[in-house]
């Protein structure tokens, strides 16, 4: 995907579709007169440009909109019905009346059952996930709750318009194109989208199966907690340290005696123990878990501030409520997945924690603990000669060219290329709706990262007093054309991603690159590793994007699912059209 450069306006759409609804686009062509004519005759609509497509497109929204907005009431309905894997097909088989993800058929497809089989998940796995994000869509910009996502679902103008509303931003950005032919509307990649599309698919697919890894190790827990109803300590402290590594970034082997010690990340630990503890029952099959019993998992005082935190909030996508909501003494768990709700959930309650601390937030102090004390000793600890680290390269007060700010220097020895990195640390914030993803660029802190901080530098390496700065720190090697600038961060969605030379990867797949592009390879109960990459090249993405789809065993699998995915697409109804859209 693209994030930057976006319209305000076009922006504003996205965040919140039914909000803004004119007959004016936001952005491109309005819909002509002579474009109406033609799309008045279905056998003339192949004529009708793709501009003018997303005109009428934009004009098909404004209407659908209004009236999903006018009927809303009309289709409200709470529904209680426990969420699992016996319930989740009323879901599928409502939003299968106007919505399905397909795929072609190649000859061997067809003749293979288990290449049938594994599409079949595939098309399931991806309506689960268009449904899920596209009903928290809804929910969250009009206020809703999970109760509701049965009566979004029936909504199907509803559904649907949210859906588009994404499609339609892409294609203002150039992303996406159209074409008509008679009442069937076909979307398809742009050349500027196709470049991107594949360490985009990768980027989502690692991020899933590390969640699927997380999810899996908490299944082989359960047996344990159901047999003596609490975990065996060790067990215990291994899945919160697990827990706070791969959802926040924090490693408890890298972190100071002072942060150890600090009150708000005792009070982290055990909301994490909290949260842990009560998705070992839901997946085991309690649907609620009795106050009593989490108050003998973690300090009285922790539940009394969990509690404050929810008693009495409406358990809307934008409240605590969200992920855990607490009613008659009991907790149920909300709609959000493990990994965003527990951010969210983090968010709410350290932002209402009472202290007494001095100085800078904590916040703060773990992103200071994240850049010096976990990827600095992890990369060290790591041994390998092709690779020297270097502290932080940044001006003093006197120096004559300031505004960069660079938090390491990764050297490889073997090519002599140094990457300048900056590092951005997020607790809690996880931009998951494009809309979110979009705004993240729009940050200043963030944008700071790579248009001030790194940028001066970049501009500023043929200066001679960074000449001799960069002497005297040891990267005297470092020259315009072979230094590069790596953006750092532990937001899971923007990895191999370029912007007017700037790199950005997230954390956990970092430091799985700098073990030559290491990866897990689970069948069943068993669980392998291999190894993609010689070498990380970080100023190649795409390079390193292609070895994943190598001839190795996760390769081979990989390059089979990227495939089927390329083949696929999502068919629904909209307005008097039939739509084929990519799937994205």
């Amino acid at each position: 995907m693209i994030y930057d450069n976006v319209d305000p306006a076009l922006l504003a759409f996205l965040h919140n579709p039914m909000a803004v609804m004119t007959t004016e686009p936001p952005v491109g062509e309005r819909l002509k007169w002579h474009t109406r004519v033609l799309y008045r005759i279905p056998l003339l609509r192949s004529l009708i440009r793709s501009e003018q497509i997303q005109s009428l497109l934009w004009e098909k929204l404004s209407v659908n909109l209004r009236h999903a907005r006018d009927t809303l009431p009309d289709y409200l309905f709470e529904d209680y019905t426990p969420l699992n894997q016996e319930t989740m097909h009323r879901f599928t088989d409502q939003l299968s009346l106007y919505f399905k993800v397909g795929v072609l058929l190649s000859g061997e497809d067809i003749k293979s059952a288990s290449r049938r089989e594994m599409i079949a998940g595939f098309n399931a796995s991806y309506t689960w996930a268009a449904l899920e994000y596209t009903c928290n869509r809804v929910a969250e910009s009009l206020k809703l709750r999970a109760v509701h996502n049965l009566a979004i679902l029936m909504n199907a103008n509803l559904w649907t318009s949210y859906y588009l509303s994404e499609v339609y931003f892409l294609m203002a950005q150039g992303l996406l194109t159209a074409r008509l032919a008679g009442d069937t509307l076909h979307i398809t990649p742009t050349v500027k989208l196709q470049r991107r599309v594949k360490g985009f698919w990768l980027a989502e697919i690692t991020e899933a199966n590390s969640k699927i890894s997380d999810l899996i190790s908490r299944h082989d827990a359960i047996p344990l907690l159901q047999r003596y109803g609490r975990l065996p300590e060790a067990l215990r402290k291994l899945l919160v340290d697990q827990t706070l590594d791969k959802c926040f970034s924090i490693h408890a082997d890298y972190l100071s005696e002072d942060m150890v010690r600090h009150p708000k990340y005792q009070y982290l630990r055990e909301i994490v123990d909290f949260a842990v503890h009560l998705e070992l029952r839901v997946i085991s099959g309690q649907v609620t878990t009795d106050e009593a019993y989490l108050r003998s998992i973690v300090s009285s005082a922790t539940v009394d501030m969990i509690n404050s935190a929810l008693i009495g909030r409406s358990p809307t996508l934008d409240s605590a409520s969200s992920f855990i909501e607490y009613k008659g003494g009991v907790y149920i768990r909300g709609a959000l997945n493990f990994k965003y709700g527990l951010r969210k959930f983090v968010r709410f309650l350290l932002g209402e924690a009472k202290g007494s601390e001095k100085g800078q937030n904590f916040g703060h102090l773990l992103g200071v603990g994240f850049e010096k004390n976990y990827i600095l000793n992890y990369i060290r600890d790591l041994n390998d000669p092709r690779f020297k680290v270097y502290d932080e390269f940044k001006p003093s007060n006197n120096s004559k060219v300031k505004g960069y700010d660079i938090d390491f220097i990764l050297q490889d020895v073997e090519d002599d290329i140094y990457y300048f990195v900056q590092v951005k640390y997020q607790l809690s914030d996880m931009p998951t709706y494009l809309a979110e993803q979009c705004q993240l660029f729009l940050n200043d802190n963030f944008r700071a990262g790579f248009v001030r901080q790194l940028a001066v530098l970049r501009d500023s390496l043929s200066d001679e007093s960074i000449r001799k700065k960069l002497s005297r720190h040891g990267v005297g090697g470092a020259h315009e054309h072979n230094s590069y600038f790596v953006l750092l961060h532990n937001i899971p969605f923007l990895n191999f991603y370029e912007l007017d030379g700037f790199f950005f990867y997230e954390w956990n797949l970092l430091r799985n690159l700098l073990r030559d592009g290491r990866v897990q390879v689970r069948k069943k109960r068993d669980l392998t590793e291999e190894r993609v990459l010689n070498k990380p090249r970080l100023h190649r993405p795409q390079e390193m994007v292609d070895a994943y789809f190598n001839h190795t065993q996760s390769g081979r699998q990989m390059a089979e699912h990227y495939d089927v995915y390329c083949r696929a697409n999502a068919h629904f109804l909209f307005d008097d059209l039939k739509v084929i859209c990519k799937l994205l």
